[in-house]
């Protein structure tokens, strides 16, 4: 197990990589003596996850055991969870499984509104959280593990559990459900996240300082600092042939190396390092033609990481009712889906887009803040460009010459018409 040098007797069950890729000598290993094996199917037991029923040939669906390490505390604790084989499901696609989730514009919003509001951040952990989910309305039939000495017998699930297609559904939807009947007062602690502790199983709490979905948020004197210390730490370096000249073209492998490295930069890139964007952008513009020359780049932006740390702070912005919000050109030039034309098709679509995005986080800046599900009487946006071609299409009567631009124009100054 990754992290784990500690020697342990197991089976080799199957292959777990293709023989003809880079993980062939990656196996499914299952250990002699797993641990925590128990305590996972007692967690099942007491959140009524499943009945057993008598085997009638009933469709299935079969389990397996997945095993983890965690650091806490400068403890290793091993982990053992048991896991549905949801891919073997039928009708997948008629299975609803769209669950709401909170995007980095909207966390970073919710920041902000902390602050102004001089409010603390805090955390709860809840232990096993699919299992504490709504009931299924879908009737699921589990093969159990041979640990659980079913006799024979099937699960037919109540809950979602971990594998399942819906799992993170009913999660959302217990959730919601409890937040409803719980209210909201002035008094948060008490009469909201109290009830919290009693309707579920709670892990850790924290306070000021934490993880959330691997970012790092620490709230210290007048700003909430957003990083991603720990993630750095453990990005490592291409090894590269020094030999090799710079144009010399990558093997597929070593291009497999290059996707994963441009991987977790550009998710670095998105959340807390914005400084990198534009040169891990333009590494990842051209992989299939990728040299050594890139991999070199990337080890430059691996040690620029490592050694600049960047972090994102959030403070407060002053009264509540006198925001703006800038959409700046310099936020626009991103790459553009479709094929363009013109520079000033480039900049219409851009503006487009950053215009949608910039209306849908003042709208739920207002809905946060004021109750309010518009944009009406709240925070007010503002779209700064540089482009005079662009400015005098949006403010003219006349059309554009080029005709797939003129429905993005009129767009435009139909967002702008409804805002002002």
């Amino acid at each position: 197990m990754p992290g784990d040098d500690t020697p342990r007797e197991g089976v080799v069950l199957s292959r777990a990589g293709k023989a003809s890729s880079s993980k062939k000598n990656w196996y499914n290993v299952e250990y002699r003596k797993p641990e925590d094996l128990k305590a996972e199917l007692e967690n099942w037991k007491r959140h009524h996850v499943y009945q057993e029923v008598e085997d009638y040939g009933q469709s299935y669906v079969s389990t397996r055991w997945v095993y983890t390490i965690k650091e806490a505390d400068n403890e290793i604790h091993r982990k053992a969870r048991l896991v549905a084989k949801g891919f073997e499901e039928d009708c997948l696609d008629e299975i609803q499984k769209n669950s709401p989730t909170c995007d980095k514009q909207s966390l970073r919003l919710i920041l902000s509104i902390i602050m102004q509001k001089k409010w603390s951040i805090n955390s709860i952990d809840i232990k096993t959280a699919f299992l504490q989910g709504e009931k299924m309305q879908r009737k699921v039939h589990l093969r159990p593990p041979k640990e659980a000495n079913a006799n024979g017998k099937l699960w037919l699930l109540e809950k979602c559990v971990y594998g399942l297609a819906d799992a993170s559904l009913k999660w959302y939807e217990k959730v919601k459900k409890t937040l409803n009947e719980c209210g909201g007062t002035n008094l948060f602690e008490t009469e909201i996240i109290s009830k919290i502790r009693e309707k579920f199983s709670v892990g850790k709490e924290a306070s000021e300082s934490f993880k959330y979905l691997g970012l790092g948020l620490s709230h210290a004197d007048d700003k909430i600092i957003l990083s991603q210390t720990d993630y750095v730490e453990v990005l490592k370096t291409i090894s590269i042939d020094r030999k090799r000249p710079n144009d010399s073209q990558l093997s597929s492998v070593e291009q497999t190396v290059l996707r994963s490295k441009v991987g977790q930069l550009l998710w670095l890139a998105k959340q807390t390092r914005p400084d990198i964007a534009f040169d891990i952008a333009m590494i990842a513009s051209k992989l299939k033609t990728s040299t050594i020359e890139d991999f070199k780049r990337v080890n430059k932006l691996l040690r620029k990481v490592r050694n600049d740390p960047v972090s994102l702070h959030f403070k407060e912005l002053g009264e509540l009712y006198n925001i703006l919000m800038l959409l700046l050109e310099i936020f626009l030039m991103g790459a553009v889906k479709e094929e363009i034309r013109s520079t000033l098709a480039s900049e219409a679509l851009a503006l487009a887009d950053g215009i949608d995005c910039a209306t849908s986080l003042a709208t739920l800046y207002n809905e946060l803040v004021f109750n309010k599900c518009t944009t009406e009487g709240g925070i007010t946006v503002r779209c700064v460009i540089d482009n005079k071609d662009l400015f005098e299409a949006v403010h003219s009567k006349k059309n554009v010459s080029e005709k797939r631009l003129r429905l993005e124009i009129s767009c435009i100054k139909e967002m702008i018409q409804k805002e002002s």
